[in-house]
């Protein structure tokens, strides 16, 4: 199954927040759609390597113990 749904709901987030003056959550999710990126395409080619992660939004209660 494609991954590529996800770089679709992304993206159409990123429009939404963009479109509405929520530049934090646009900016945030241009990170989180680079390592979306990253992460399926390593899962696709395992030749290429480590993924490197960039600062990821840590939210309350999902911190693991």
């Amino acid at each position: 199954m494609s991954n590529e749904w996800i770089i679709e709901v992304l993206s159409d987030l990123r429009s939404f927040s963009q479109q509405n003056g929520l530049d934090s959550l646009a900016a945030d999710l241009d990170r989180t759609l680079e390592t979306a990126r990253s992460e399926i395409a390593r899962k696709d080619d395992p030749e290429r390597g480590e993924v490197t992660q960039p600062d990821v939004l840590r939210f309350p209660g999902s911190e693991s113990n």
